[in-house]
């Protein structure tokens, strides 16, 4: 179910805008380059299909009242209650811009948020905020070089979301990211917790770890591709988190730092996880309603994996490799359901 997120706080605040600054390069598909074993995807061509599906529709046109209207060029200070971003913006190197609570964000076309110095979003769960489309319009998103904090906040109606670049350091805490083209692009990792990430292409890190605690990741295509999550780089740390409708939760083609997998559900699948050239810990897992199992494709070579004391829907461990050494742990599975796994309310 989708969820929305909407201000009944409309507090009129201000907005500082100067000198102009191009916009953001265009958002590309950065997939690792192994393709899926069963299902082969190219996420651009998925985010180019996806961009005119009726999933990702904008909801009704959005009518302000009491506006502060921010320019393009260079922004700092806050923005409070109804906010129309003319254009792309740039939050220099030294500068904040803070959304106040109960505010609502509408950027223009194919405009983009750019920060190099800090966003700080401080939604409540009384007043939360929403980043969204002008007008039913495709916006870039958040271009994320410095730090963005988002508490209580949703990104919606974006070609990419959240892209975050190598310097970056990025926090969700509650809200989440719905009706954009692709939820995030990571290249130093980022931080969600208790969020909600509803449709999308795959979602890409290349670099830094991507830590995830009580969250659900739903990309709405249940066996079919894309896939939920692609790593070329970088690491995780999942615990109670929900990743499902789509064709591979977890994509690790590569993973330069550890992959950790804890009481958290991996379903509505193809296959649960794909995995090659990686060191990873796979434990108190549902890995359910999926038409295979673990899928070696690193050409069994590379993985150092233990996946014990995970529950395969009552029966025993199911692994496709041709070195099923580099998998300890399979004979250890759990023949109950376990308590407790996935997101906690």
């Amino acid at each position: 179910m989708r969820f929305q997120l909407r201000s009944a706080l409309w507090i009129l605040g201000s907005g500082l805008a100067v000198t102009a600054c191009g916009p953001s390069p265009a958002p590309t598909d950065d997939a690792g380059s192994r393709a899926d074993a069963a299902t082969s995807h190219d996420a651009a061509i998925v985010i180019d299909a996806f961009a005119a599906a009726d999933a990702f529709a904008s909801p009704d046109a959005f009518v302000p009242t009491g506006t502060t209207h921010v320019a393009a060029g260079e922004a700092s200070g806050a923005w409070c209650g109804s906010v129309i971003v003319d254009g792309t913006v740039h939050i220099a190197a030294g500068q904040t811009v803070t959304i106040c609570a109960g505010s609502d964000v509408r950027v223009s076309a194919a405009a983009a948020i750019q920060v190099e110095g800090t966003l700080l979003a401080e939604g409540t769960s009384a007043g939360p905020i929403t980043f969204g489309g002008l007008a039913d319009a495709r916006w870039t998103g958040l271009v994320i070089d410095g730090t963005a904090t988002l508490m209580h906040t949703t990104v919606r109606d974006a070609t990419r979301a959240i892209e975050g670049r190598a310097g970056s350091i990025i926090s969700v805490d509650h809200g989440g990211i719905e009706a954009s083209m692709q939820a995030f692009q990571l290249a130093n990792g980022a931080t969600f917790t208790s969020a909600t990430i509803l449709g999308g292409s795959t979602n890409g890190i290349t670099g830094g770890v991507l830590a995830m605690t009580d969250v659900t990741l739903d990309l709405e295509h249940p066996v079919s591709g894309p896939d939920c999550t692609d790593w070329s780089g970088g690491g995780a740390m999942l615990d109670h988190v929900h990743l499902t409708g789509c064709h591979c939760p977890i994509h690790i083609n590569r993973a330069t730092a550890p992959i950790e997998i804890t009481n958290s559900i991996l379903d509505g699948a193809s296959y649960p996880i794909m995995i090659a050239e990686s060191d990873a810990q796979i434990h108190g897992n549902h890995l359910i309603d999926v038409a295979n199992g673990i899928l070696d494709i690193g050409d069994g070579a590379g993985i150092t994996a233990d996946v014990s004391g995970n529950y395969w829907g009552g029966g025993a461990a199911d692994i496709s490799s041709s070195r099923p050494g580099q998998f300890t742990g399979a004979d250890v599975v759990e023949s109950a359901p376990i308590a407790g796994v996935g997101p906690r309310p």
